[in-house]
């Protein structure tokens, strides 16, 4: 049986990120992270979350250093993806617009390719609330779950890890 791509699938353009897409990312970030149901994180949990995510240095140091994809869908970002070179997948976001469109699915694969090229034997990350069924249906496994505080925020997370 011949498989087809689903009407609410994109095939986007993976490439590498530059810092001149840091606006971009800081945007697509920030969008992200806001449309998450308030019933999830509340409105000041997410809040609190974006200004500790907007740190430009930190951004620009991961953009140089690590393996950091973009997915564009004609001229928009529509995702992204990083991975240190410890095996830390550190960043992955999606825009609100292209959530359920295999976007994370697509930069996920990409990043295999570069995983095998750094010859790691696993790979781990600090999932959302979220986050959290997309990585365990990529064979990821939680290996605990904490709650992070964060100004006067407390944050769930899921420490999850994929061995290869």
């Amino acid at each position: 049986m011949i498989q087809t791509k689903k009407e609410s699938e994109v095939e986007p353009i993976i490439r590498p990120a530059t810092l001149f897409d840091f606006p971009d990312l800081i945007d697509l970030f920030e969008e992200s992270i806001m449309w998450i149901p308030d019933h999830v994180y509340s409105v000041s949990e997410k809040e609190t979350w974006v200004r500790k995510g907007n740190d430009p240095e930190r951004w620009k140091e991961s953009i140089e250093q690590d393996i950091f994809l973009i997915a564009m869908n004609e001229d928009q970002m529509v995702g992204f993806i990083s991975l240190t070179q410890k095996g830390y997948l550190d960043k992955l976001f999606v825009h609100p617009s292209f959530w359920g469109k295999r976007v994370a699915s697509a930069l996920l694969a990409k990043l295999d390719e570069h995983i095998t090229e750094w010859e790691l034997d696993h790979i781990r990350t600090d999932a959302s609330l979220v986050a959290r069924p997309f990585f365990e249906r990529k064979g990821f496994t939680e290996q605990y779950r904490e709650v992070v505080k964060i100004e006067r925020e407390s944050l769930t997370r899921f420490r999850m890890v994929k061995f290869f």
